[in-house]
């Protein structure tokens, strides 16, 4: 019985020690060019809302929006807005669940819900 546990250890070392000697003469593997567990930096991510500059210089950002029909509200950078209101000439004609519809000169502009910041920054 003493020589049995010794002679499975021997099979399980030789069985183990044939993949890794075949290894030892591969070539070693490339190092990643970047850390996947890293966390993204929160101020390299600017949602596309935030970068719509207009040609009136009006960077429009739309925080929330609530549809609810006739009584729909936008959040415009901290204004709220019902259906039929103005800002910078831009009137509010539709709101979304994720998107709020202006109009000016008879061209709409639509705006996404900006992205909220993962670390609550404003």
């Amino acid at each position: 019985m003493n020589g049995r546990p010794s002679l499975v250890l021997l099979c399980a070392l030789l069985a183990l020690g044939g993949p890794l000697a075949a290894r030892a003469g591969d070539t070693p593997p490339r190092p990643l060019r970047f850390n996947p567990f890293a966390r993204p930096d929160p101020s390299a991510i600017t949602p596309a809302a935030a970068r719509l500059v207009l040609a009136d210089g009006w960077a429009p950002v739309l925080s929330a929006a609530l549809a609810d029909g006739e009584a729909s509200l936008a959040n415009l950078g901290g204004v709220i807005l019902a259906i039929g209101e103005e800002t910078h000439g831009y009137r509010l004609v539709a709101v979304d669940t994720f998107e709020a519809s202006f109009e000016k000169d008879g061209a709409t502009l639509v705006l996404p819900v900006a992205p909220r910041d993962p670390l609550g920054r404003p």
